[in-house]
C-alpha cells in the first residue's frame, strides 16, 4: 500500500529552503493527493494525530514558497475538516493577512481565543475593546 506521505513533504520543505519551489509544489500537489488517497481507502481516525503536522506543512511550505493563493484553498479546506488544528489556525492567520483577507483573520483570532482561551475567564469589554 502507499505510505503516509510526510517524508515527501519533508522533501518539498528542502527543495522550498533550495529555492526549487516548481520541485517543491509538485511534491506537495503530490502529497496531498496521496492523503486524500489514503483517507479515502482508510478512516480519518488511522491518521488523525498525523494530518496535523502533515496539513500544516504542505500549508507552511506552499506560503514560503509564495503559493498564497494554493495556501489559502487548501488551508481553508484543511480546516473544514479539522477545526481544532491550532497550529492550522496559526498559519490560516498568516495566509489569510498574506491574501488581504483581515475579516477572515480576525474571525480567526476570535475563534481560537474562544476555543483556546477559557472564555467565560475573559471579560467581555476586553475582547471588544481589542478591535
Amino acid at each position: 500500500g502507499q505510505e503516509w506521505p510526510i517524508n515527501k513533504v519533508k522533501i518539498a520543505e528542502i527543495y522550498s529552503v533550495m529555492g526549487e519551489t516548481d520541485k517543491s509544489n509538485n511534491l506537495l500537489e503530490e502529497s496531498v493527493i496521496n492523503r486524500y488517497t489514503l483517507i479515502d481507502s482508510n478512516k480519518m481516525d488511522d491518521y488523525a494525530k498525523d494530518d496535523q503536522e502533515l496539513t500544516n506543512a504542505v500549508l507552511f511550505t506552499f506560503f514560503e514558497n509564495g503559493e498564497y493563493q494554493k495556501a489559502l484553498e487548501y488551508g481553508e479546506l484543511f480546516l473544514k475538516e479539522d477545526k481544532t488544528n491550532s497550529k492550522l489556525q496559526r498559519t490560516m492567520l498568516a495566509i489569510y493577512m498574506a491574501n488581504g483577507k483581515k475579516d477572515q483573520a480576525k474571525e480567526m483570532v476570535e475563534n481560537y481565543n474562544r476555543n483556546f482561551v477559557p472564555y467565560a475567564q475573559v471579560p467581555r469589554r476586553s475582547i471588544d475593546g481589542i478591535y
